[in-house]
């Protein structure tokens, strides 16, 4: 579909991987947005919407609390981008350590630390072997899962996608309404589960089926597009829910088999 000049914007749509993915592979981003799977599944939670200013590539949204922002210019003169967007009073969301040394010097310009986003992107690597201190806690949270729990390995099925769908279906059934980023994070966990093979490429993603019918699998779509070529994005990190040795020992897994 074409893509309207700013400040026109259309929704974003599915078939839209196909612009995008060619984009975040030539960029490797280093924030865990920019991969297909976290802006389409997360479209209605930031009401995310494509438009082109000048020959720059804009994925403009809102944040949880209804403020309009735009993620990271993809393309084009960035600068003037991003002059325009600041100058009609958006935010800028997302923006990492370089792209701020690049583009956003000015003295007007005042940047802040998400510091809700940190400890949410690893190095697949160490992800997998766990190295080192900083690890620790990770480590004792899969040995507690693995000591008490039976566990076996398999690829990815419907069966899964199914049980994770139930079971984001009762969470969402004991959520207050008046949490609305958690309800709108576990309907975009649904969908994940739902969309996981048609999101991203599973070959050889093998995953626990214990730790499948738990919460942590929802988010499969993301294990497998990662905005860095030696990186794994983990948006689970980010819901107290989530931190359980069941979904470290999950990731471990998928690391350890793929």
């Amino acid at each position: 579909m074409e893509i309207p000049a700013y400040p026109a914007s259309r929704p974003l749509d599915v078939s839209d991987g196909e612009i995008l993915k060619p984009i975040f592979n030539l960029l490797q981003p280093v924030i865990s947005e920019l991969t297909f799977a976290g802006l389409f599944l997360f479209r209605k939670a930031h009401d995310y919407h494509l438009s082109m200013l000048g020959d720059s590539f804009l994925i403009l949204g809102k944040l949880y609390d209804g403020s309009a922002c735009f993620l990271p210019p993809l393309s084009g003169d960035i600068p003037k981008a991003l002059d325009t967007l600041f100058n009609d009073g958006m935010k800028l969301y997302g923006g990492d350590e370089e792209f701020a040394r690049l583009y956003l010097g000015k003295n007007d310009i005042v940047c802040f630390y998400d510091r809700d986003a940190f400890d949410y992107l690893y190095l697949r690597e160490e992800l997998a072997t766990l190295p080192g201190n900083r690890f620790h806690k990770k480590r004792n949270r899969i040995s507690y899962f693995a000591a008490r729990h039976g566990h076996s390995v398999e690829i990815f099925s419907e069966r899964h996608a199914k049980g994770c769908r139930e079971l984001v279906s009762r969470l969402l059934e004991i959520t207050p309404e008046n949490s609305l980023s958690l309800r709108l994070e576990l309907e975009a966990a649904s969908e994940g589960a739902a969309m996981a093979r048609y999101l991203v490429s599973i070959r050889k993603g093998c995953f626990s089926p214990l730790a499948a019918s738990i919460f942590g699998f929802s988010c499969a779509a993301y294990l497998c597009t990662p905005p860095r070529k030696s990186s794994i994005s983990l948006p689970e990190e980010k819901i107290p829910a989530f931190r359980t040795g069941n979904r470290l020992f999950l990731i471990r897994s998928f690391r350890m088999e793929t």
